[in-house]
């Protein structure tokens, strides 16, 4: 799900909310709008979650754009997502807070999109499912 995020034409994001559920719809086999359950957790949970926030409406699809540039400019959705959980371990083992390595780690892992993708990607990270999936 996380690379079908990086393959969503800026094109169609441009279009807003209707493109993107039909460009998804049509582009995936999942339906948007749908909330899936997470069972696995580490890499593919934390993945999995993360592609169902975006195109389940917990995130809204204004802020996609950012976390598209954040996730393309760490490398891709598997660097971002090994960066960013070396960063949350990093931070645990320095005594940080769960929620505050979570939050150094986001940064980390995303810092190379500027800040405004850096508080997208906070936000979605904020969203339970994903929070449990990565971190949890």
């Amino acid at each position: 799900m996380f690379f079908l995020l990086e393959s969503l034409p800026d094109s169609v994001i441009a279009e807003g909310d209707n493109a993107i559920v039909d460009w998804l719809n049509k582009n995936s086999n999942m339906h948007v709008g749908q909330q899936g359950d997470f069972a696995t957790f580490g890499l593919i949970g934390c993945v999995s979650a993360i592609g169902t926030a975006l195109f389940t409406n917990l995130i809204p699809f204004a802020k996609i754009a950012k976390i598209k540039a954040a996730i393309k400019a760490a490398g891709g959705a598997t660097t971002f997502v090994k960066t960013l959980m070396s960063a949350y371990k990093a931070a645990k083992n320095a005594g940080k807070a769960t929620w505050d390595a979570v939050k150094i780690a986001v940064s980390k892992a995303g810092e190379k999109a500027g800040p405004e993708a850096t508080r997208a990607l906070i936000e979605l990270f904020n969203v339970g499912n994903v929070y449990s999936a990565c971190f949890e």
